[in-house]
């Protein structure tokens, strides 16, 4: 498991990051392949018990995400079922010597124009998050900064059901590291919604990923984060 780290500081504006191709896409080898499908079949099977459905296709992969002083990101690909059974198999993973996922996912803060931040709780494993989700590249093509702006705000579309014309300010706060590897660009959204509005608007999300919404109060929100779980305990610091 990697330790959870604040890879670039903002404020920045998203669309300014530069997207170059990778040339190479993740690359797992026939016995590690052996151990992932076992755990999938694993998971595939629980979430059906729980009335879910697993999904198994490609997210956008960060191939230098060591390098964000340049502000440019080498994009690649790689199959979602490793990112979702490597928290079982990093010894595995580590084992075989296989490269980082680096999975890409852009996230945000959203905050009310009466000072409240907004949370959902997933629908089926009931935990708290910030609004986002992984980039993919069959929902969209990643070519500059300016797409990984309209793949948050399509995020914020489908999960909430509130729209672009709602947001007032679309900020970087920073890029944070997760204890999977995956690489999370932290925006921070304001809207011109109050809480009852952004309550109101909730009913007509597209995707039913999200179950409720969860109100922090503007003055307590880093101690929310700090309360919260791996890379979101350092958004705090981001503010």
């Amino acid at each position: 498991m990697f330790e959870p780290a604040i890879l670039l500081k903002g404020p920045f504006r998203i669309a300014d990051l530069a997207i170059e191709p990778a040339g190479a896409d993740w690359q797992s080898n026939p016995d590690y392949d052996i151990a992932v499908a076992v755990e999938w079949e694993t998971r595939t099977r629980h979430a059906a018990e729980l009335g879910d459905h697993l999904w198994d296709g490609l997210s956008y992969r960060v191939a230098n995400a060591d390098a964000w002083d340049t502000r440019r990101l080498h994009l690649g690909t790689v199959n979602y079922r490793y990112f979702a059974t490597y928290r079982r198999l990093h010894e595995t993973h580590r084992a075989h010597g296989l490269d980082p996922l680096h999975h890409l996912s852009i996230a945000a803060l959203v905050r009310t124009a009466d000072d409240f931040y907004l949370f959902g709780r997933r629908r089926v494993r009931r935990n708290i998050d910030l609004i986002g989700g992984g980039v993919q590249p069959d929902e969209m093509t990643v070519a500059s900064g300016a797409d990984l702006e309209k793949c948050l705000l399509k995020e914020l579309r489908e999960e909430t059901g509130i729209p672009a014309t709602a947001v007032t300010e679309l900020t970087g706060l920073g890029v944070v590291l997760s204890t999977i590897s995956n690489v999370l660009i932290i925006g921070h959204v304001t809207l011109s919604l109050t809480r009852a509005q952004a309550a109101a608007a909730f009913a007509d999300r597209e995707e039913d990923e999200m179950g409720e919404l969860e109100w922090v109060p503007a003055a307590g929100i880093r101690d929310y984060l700090r309360a919260m779980t791996d890379y979101r305990v350092l958004v705090a610091d981001l503010i």
